[in-house]
C-alpha cells in the first residue's frame, strides 16, 4: 500500500491484517518543512484512514456484525516504524479479535 506525504518520496506500507482490507493511498496533509518525523505523518494518515469511520475496518462476513468505538485499541511502535490496530466486531454468534498491522517500510537508497 502506498504513502504519500507532502514534500516527501512515495513510500510504501507493509499490511497485514485478520480480514481483507481494501487497500488504498494513506495521505498525510502534514506540511514540508514542519519538523513532523516520517513516522508520526504514517501514523496519523494511518488514524486518519482506519479510525475516522470505522467502517473503515473490515468485519467479519456475518450479516449482524458491528463495531463500536470503545472495542479499538491502536498500538505504536517508532522503532518497529509499525502501528497496530486491534478491534473486537461483535455478531450473534460471537466475539472475536481482529487486528490491522501497518508497517512503513524503509526507503531504497538514491
Amino acid at each position: 500500500m502506498p504513502f504519500r506525504a507532502p514534500g516527501r518520496p512515495l513510500q510504501w506500507v507493509g499490511m497485514r491484517s485478520s480480514l481483507p482490507l481494501e487497500q488504498r493511498v494513506l495521505h498525510d496533509r502534514t506540511p514540508p518543512g514542519s519538523g513532523v518525523s516520517p513516522f508520526t505523518a504514517f501514523a496519523r494518515a494511518c488514524k486518519a484512514r482506519l479510525l475516522q469511520d470505522l467502517k473503515n475496518l473490515p468485519l467479519p462476513p456475518a450479516p449482524d456484525a458491528t463495531l463500536e468505538r470503545h472495542n479499538v485499541s491502536v498500538y505504536e511502535d517508532e522503532r518497529a516504524r509499525s502501528l497496530l490496530v486491534v478491534y473486537a466486531p461483535t455478531t450473534t454468534a460471537d466475539k472475536r479479535l481482529e487486528f490491522v498491522c501497518m508497517t512503513l517500510l524503509l526507503s531504497p537508497s538514491p
